[in-house]
């Protein structure tokens, strides 16, 4: 905004300059042009929200510059348990005061932890506010192995329970095919003997025709 600051006005030999209106000090009023950007993170979304240990994981992070104009290029980088899980190289174009960058993370450790996020992590550039580091307290699900386990047990029995009931319906048909030929047969069995009575009985008549 502005200054107020007071001049000592001396001449070349050091002097004080004296004489009518002059004081020891002048005052004076300069008017103070900031030229250096702020770039905050103003909002971050974790997707999926219920975050779990060796899941993907997107974070999107709303930027913002809140001070003078830039367009030279950032890094915004991600830090948990003191190690870093993720970069990604952000800038603003020209005219813009807000951009929004992605960063991938898979978190490696259940429980709570922090998550911290690095705005312009390097220093390059020079700001009104160099602290530019947002925290968020987050809570790491374990792998749900027991649940997914259960599920494919649940799956295996099913499999089973669908094959055993095609085997038995395949037993049933071959079962039922067979009956069938055995009657058929047993058909056949009792033509052939009706017939071969029937034989009998025309050869018998034939034979008392020729001696008649």
């Amino acid at each position: 905004d502005k200054l107020d600051c007071w001049v000592d006005a001396t001449d070349i030999t050091g002097n004080a300059i004296t004489g009518p209106g002059s004081t020891s000090t002048w005052p004076l009023r300069v008017p103070i042009l900031e030229i250096r950007p702020d770039i905050i993170a103003t909002h971050v979304i974790l997707e999926p929200s219920n975050l779990q240990f060796g899941m993907e994981t997107t974070v999107t992070i709303t930027l913002e510059n809140h001070g003078n104009q830039t367009t030279d290029t950032f890094f915004v980088t991600l830090e948990a348990l003191e190690e870093e899980v993720g970069r990604v190289e952000a800038r603003f174009l020209s005219g813009q005061s807000s951009t929004t960058v992605y960063v991938l993370w898979m978190p490696d450790w259940d429980g709570e932890l922090d998550l911290h996020i690095h705005v312009d992590a390097e220093n390059s550039i020079d700001e009104i506010n160099e602290n530019n580091t947002l925290t968020l307290s987050l809570e790491i699900q374990p792998t749900p192995e027991e649940g997914f386990l259960s599920l494919n047990v649940i799956g295996g029995i099913a499999l089973l329970l669908l094959f055993g009931v095609a085997m038995f319906a395949l037993a049933v048909m071959f079962l039922r095919g067979n009956r069938y030929d055995d009657d058929d047969w047993e058909d056949g069995d009792e033509f052939d003997e009706r017939g071969g009575g029937m034989s009998a009985a025309a050869d018998t008549l034939l034979d008392d025709y020729v001696e008649d």
